[in-house]
C-alpha cells in the first residue's frame, strides 16, 4: 500500500512540474515525460485488481451511473468544478445540488 501511495504521490508533483513546461528546460520536460510514463505504467501493474473487480458484481443504476461517469461526486459539486467542464461558460454555474447558497457552491468555476 505503501508503494501505491508513493507512486501517486511522484506522479502529482511529477505532472506539475510537466505542466510547468515555460519554466522547466526541454530536455529536462522529456526526462519528466519518460518519467512519468514509467509511472504510469507502473500504476496500472499496481492497480490491476481495480480492473478485475470493475466487471464483478451487480449493476444497479446507481453503480451503473457511477461507473459510466453520471454520478457527481460532492467534492466536486463544492469546488464547482462539474458545473465548469459541464456547460463551458465562462461563468460557470453551481450544481443542482449546491443550489442551497453556500459559499463553497458559488464559484464562478476558474481553474
Amino acid at each position: 500500500m505503501k508503494t501505491k501511495r508513493a507512486v501517486d504521490i511522484l506522479m502529482t508533483f511529477l505532472l506539475l512540474f510537466l505542466m510547468s513546461y515555460q519554466v522547466t528546460e526541454q530536455a529536462a520536460h522529456e526526462w519528466l515525460g519518460m518519467g512519468m510514463t514509467v509511472l504510469v505504467i507502473l500504476h496500472q501493474i499496481l492497480n490491476r485488481k481495480w480492473y478485475a473487480a470493475l466487471f464483478r458484481g451487480k449493476y444497479g443504476a446507481i453503480r451503473a451511473a457511477r461507473r459510466n461517469g453520471l454520478a457527481v461526486p460532492k467534492r466536486d459539486c463544492l469546488t464547482g468544478y462539474d458545473s465548469a467542464l459541464a456547460s463551458y461558460d465562462p461563468i460557470a454555474r453551481p450544481c443542482k445540488e449546491c443550489q442551497h447558497g453556500s459559499a463553497a457552491g458559488l464559484t464562478n468555476g476558474s481553474i
